[in-house]
C-alpha cells in the first residue's frame, strides 16, 4: 500500500498539477487573509490605494527572483552552447530570439495561443509560468475578497464557480492536448 501512495503521489507532483494547484491556493489563501486584515482595520473598505499597495507589494516580492533566475538561466545556458547539453538549450534560445522574451518580460507568456502553446519549450521562460500566474491570479484577488466581505454568499457563488471552471478548463485542456496525471492514467 505505501509503494501504491507513494506512487501516486510522487508521479502527480511530477506531473505539477498537484504541486501548481496548491502553491495558487496558498498564494490566493495568504492574500483573501491580507485583504481581510486591511478591510478590518479600516472599517469595512479596502480603497483602490490599498489594492495598488496590494498588487505593488506582490510584484516586488517575485520580480526579483524571476527577472534573477531568467538572467542567471542565459548567463549559464548560453556558456554551454557548444557543450553535449546545447540540444536541450538551443529551443529556449530559439524562443526568446523570436521576440516572445516581450511577453515573458511583461509576465504574460503564459497566456499563449496557437497549436504549439502547449509544447515543451514553446515560449521563453516556460519554467516561470507559474509566478506568472500567481502574479496575474493576485490582481482578481482583492475583488472577489471585497466580494466575500460585503456578500458572503455571493461570495462562496463566486468562488465555487471559479473552482468549477478551473476543473472544467482542466479537463478540457487534457482532454484536447491528450495529457495525462501519473497515477490518473487508467488507460
Amino acid at each position: 500500500m505505501w509503494f501504491t501512495l507513494h506512487r501516486g503521489t510522487g508521479s502527480a507532483a511530477a506531473a505539477c498539477n498537484l504541486a501548481i494547484e496548491t502553491f495558487l491556493f496558498i498564494s490566493a489563501f495568504l492574500g483573501f487573509h491580507k485583504c481581510f486584515l486591511i478591510m478590518e482595520a479600516r472599517s469595512n473598505v479596502l480603497t483602490i490605494g490599498d489594492i495598488l499597495s496590494l498588487y505593488a507589494r506582490k510584484f516586488f516580492r517575485l520580480a526579483p527572483a524571476y527577472y534573477g533566475l531568467w538572467l542567471l538561466e542565459w548567463a549559464f545556458t548560453s556558456r554551454i552552447a557548444h557543450g553535449k547539453l546545447w540540444h536541450r538549450t538551443r529551443p529556449l534560445y530559439a524562443n526568446c530570439a523570436n521576440g516572445k522574451w516581450v511577453r515573458t518580460a511583461l509576465w504574460v507568456s503564459n497566456l499563449s495561443t496557437g497549436e504549439d502553446s502547449m509544447a515543451p519549450w514553446a515560449t521563453c521562460y516556460q519554467q516561470a509560468w507559474p509566478l506568472q500566474l500567481d502574479l496575474q491570479l493576485y490582481l482578481v484577488v482583492p475583488w472577489i475578497a471585497m466580494i466575500f466581505w460585503k456578500w458572503p454568499k455571493l461570495g462562496m457563488t463566486v468562488s465555487t464557480l471559479l473552482v468549477l471552471g478551473n476543473m472544467v478548463i482542466n479537463i478540457v485542456v487534457a482532454d484536447r492536448y491528450n495529457l495525462k496525471i501519473g497515477w490518473a492514467d487508467v488507460s
